[in-house]
């Protein structure tokens, strides 16, 4: 869809475009002759936040904190409280100066009872109350509900005030501009100008009371640190004496030269254990190898072993006389038992075999004692490890407590600052505000810009409805023009024929004459012929003669496409016969007025000529044009005909008519197409301009793909002239 198809279709509906702009303007010429002329003054105020203010916690950034504040104060300069106090005064100086009274209002609204059930005087006393205690009217007391329905009525309430106030930061600076517009021009000036003292008087009150409050704050935090810093103070005294007078780091260097000595002797007495088992290892070893001998040598070596290892015992207390007798007579028995081992014939084997036993047990006593030695020398390594750990764990447990002394008395010391900064803040809180600019009533009203105000209403019309119209012409998914037919159907295209008004002419009439009706050579009813003359012209060329009309679904125009191309084949000087053959929906039959017979023809007994068809066979009002007409209803093709009927006889009429015209039932809602297909020779499906493409459509699309022989194109109809040539 291209641009000059969219400029087209804004060209076809350019009435409609001008007559709605028009009426925009029409409008607005009637809204700003009627409305009230406004008289506009303007304030400023300075709002000093470049100041530093005193706060506990600092902002991030700069550019923040500034937006944050302007968005209070513009929220407070428009809060019920600020814009009630001024709607109160505003009421105040009308009712205590009623000659010079901003509002003056109608009899209608005098004798309104929201009105008259207000006496001025009470009314007066209470908002004076109220201003005075910066208090607003509130609905719970019957009185002030009136009172509030009385402001309503001059237009001094919250919503009708704010509505003509506008407040705005003027950018990148500490300025703040308020403007007020309205009928009278003291009023504005009255309004800008008390709105300041209204928002100055109340956010000094707010100011104090925060002041006040932040002041409290900050010296119960003041309290509360230095509670914190006494705690860790004493802590730290308590830690340094419980060290008492000796030093740690002495006390932790003893023990390091303690652990190096253990761990020296450690280490000598792990080699020595090594050394024992790996003896002891060799000695099992080398009894292994030398197997095992007889019962009574092998007691006697274990007796013998026994007697050794218990002299070895015994030897340490050898000083004692009953140990030392012990001792003799366990010699005089080792030496009967050698004696009885050599007798009884104890090989060199034997007597190794007892030698290493006896090694082995001196080993395994060895081993034992190296392993007792090493668990103390371990236990004595880490009690001196913790007591060199001591006086340096001291160490930092002091260093880290000096540390949150250090911090806590700064913090201490900037919140102590602080609260001095705050103290001296509750003296002067609204010292930021000035008012830079005051406000002076208007001595012109605002320009109501009267040709600007008709242009704008104009040009956005204009612009409105012409986006509407190239909207609705993209969205719509008609088929519209050849191109679109082209990229959405897909299938052959042998000619468009144009929308042409056939209410108040008749097709034969549009055909024949050689003009159109005003002269216009270039007409639609000149493009209708030219068209009808090329489908002719694809028919011919086809060398089919029995061709059967059909369409996707009902209204596309095959009854009309049919008799305009059979008037149009007729002034070449040839025989046409139309059979409608459309049952669901026969116009050909109804229009022309003919009695309905193909359903009931049958050749059954009758022999073939052309004068077994005469009786159903009619002459039509266009030249060379017959008709056989059809009764109509509910049925197929199938269904309805019986054998011999006029379709079984089509190549013999074809003999005597040079083209036979057959219109079918839409194919999306019909079968009777397809069944009627196997009489025909060639196929033409129409297709209306405004016909929806759809998913039944491809369905039905898919049917003409698969007769392709038969199939001759499409004839797209009802087109607009605009999109003929798109």
């Amino acid at each position: 869809m291209d641009l000059l198809f969219l400029f087209r279709a804004l060209l076809k509906r350019k009435w409609i475009i001008i007559g709605a702009t028009m009426l925009a303007v029409i409008a607005a010429f009637i809204f700003v002759i009627n409305k009230q002329k406004l008289y506009e003054s303007t304030a400023q105020y300075s709002t000093g936040f470049t100041v530093q203010q005193v706060s506990l916690v600092n902002d991030e950034s700069d550019a923040y904190k500034t937006d944050i504040k302007f968005n209070n104060v513009l929220e407070t300069f428009t809060s019920p409280k600020v814009i009630g106090m001024l709607s109160y005064n505003l009421m105040l100086h009308d009712l205590t100066s009623p000659e010079t009274a901003y509002r003056k209002i109608d009899e209608k609204k005098k004798n309104s009872p929201e009105y008259t059930i207000v006496n001025p005087e009470r009314a007066r006393q209470i908002l004076i109350s109220k201003v005075n205690n910066l208090e607003l009217l509130t609905t719970f007391s019957e009185e002030e509900k009136h009172l509030i329905e009385y402001l309503k009525i001059f237009k001094y309430d919250y919503i009708s005030v704010k509505k003509s106030l506008f407040i705005n930061r003027i950018p990148r600076t500490d300025y703040l501009t308020i403007v007020f517009r309205s009928e009278n021009a003291m009023l504005s000036a009255y309004v800008v100008n008390k709105l300041g003292e209204e928002f100055l008087r109340f956010y000094n009150s707010i100011s104090s009371t925060r002041t006040s409050e932040s002041v409290e704050k900050i010296s119960g935090v003041v309290d509360q640190k230095k509670r914190e810093v006494d705690s860790i103070t004493e802590k730290l005294r308590r830690e340094k004496s419980t060290q008492g007078a000796l030093n740690p780091a002495d006390l932790s260097k003893s023990a390091m030269e303690t652990v190096k000595e253990l761990s020296s002797k450690l280490a000598d007495e792990e080699t020595s254990k090594n050394r024992i088992y790996y003896q002891l290892v060799s000695v099992n070893r080398q009894l292994s190898q030398l197997g095992n001998s007889g019962s009574n040598i092998s007691g006697n070596n274990f007796e013998i072993v026994r007697i050794k290892n218990r002299i070895r015992e015994l030897s340490a207390r050898k000083d004692d006389p009953q140990v030392s007798e012990q001792i003799s007579r366990l010699q005089e028995e080792l030496k009967e038992k050698q004696t009885s081992l050599n007798t009884s014939g104890g090989s060199a084997n034997e007597v190794l075999r007892m030698e290493l036993q006896g090694k082995k047990a001196d080993l395994e006593e060895q081993l034992n004692a190296s392993e007792v030695t090493v668990r103390y020398l371990n236990s004595e390594v880490r009690k001196y490890s913790s007591m060199s750990n001591f006086g340096a764990g001291s160490d930092v447990k002091i260093d880290a407590l000096r540390s949150e002394v250090d911090i806590a008395t700064k913090e201490y010391s900037e919140i102590k600052s602080k609260y001095m900064e705050a103290e001296g803040a509750k003296e002067t809180p609204n010292i930021n505000f000035k008012q830079t600019l005051v406000g002076q009533p208007a001595v012109l009203p605002e320009p109501s810009y009267f040709i600007l105000t008709l242009g704008v209403s104009g040009i956005s019309m204009l612009a409105l409805s012409s986006l509407l119209f190239v909207l609705l012409e993209i969205f719509d998914s008609s088929i519209k023009t050849p191109s679109h037919f082209a990229n959405t159907v897909g299938l052959k295209l042998l000619s468009i024929v144009n929308r042409v008004d056939l209410k108040n002419k008749a097709l034969p009439d549009i055909i024949s004459n050689e003009n159109d009706a005003n002269g216009n050579k270039m007409g639609s009813e000149t493009l209708f012929k030219a068209f009808l003359r090329k489908l002719r012209f694809e028919i011919e060329r086809s060398g089919k003669k029995i061709i059967l009309f059909t369409s996707t679904k009902p209204g596309e125009g095959k009854t009309t496409i049919i008799e305009a191309l059979a008037c149009s084949v007729s002034l070449a000087h040839k025989k046409i016969l139309i059979i409608d053959s459309n049952f669901s929906n026969n116009t050909i039959t109804q229009k022309f007025g003919f009695t309905g017979s193909l359903e009931k023809f049958s050749l059954n007994g009758h022999g073939l000529s052309l004068n077994a068809f005469k009786n159903i066979i009619h002459a039509s009002p266009i030249k060379n044009v017959d008709i056989i007409g059809s009764q109509g209803g509910n049925y197929t093709p199938t269904e309805v005909l019986d054998k011999n009927n006029v379709l079984d006889y089509l190549e013999f009429l074809s003999g005597h008519y040079d083209y036979i015209f057959l219109e079918g039932a839409s194919l999306n809602d019909h079968s009777d197409t397809k069944e009627l297909s196997r009489y025909a020779q060639g196929i033409i499906c129409v297709f209306a301009s405004d016909s929806v493409f759809n998913q039944m459509d491809k369905e039905s699309i898919q049917f003409l793909n698969n007769v392709k022989e038969q199939f001759i194109g499409c004839v797209l109809n009802k087109v607009e002239d605009d999109n003929i040539n798109n």
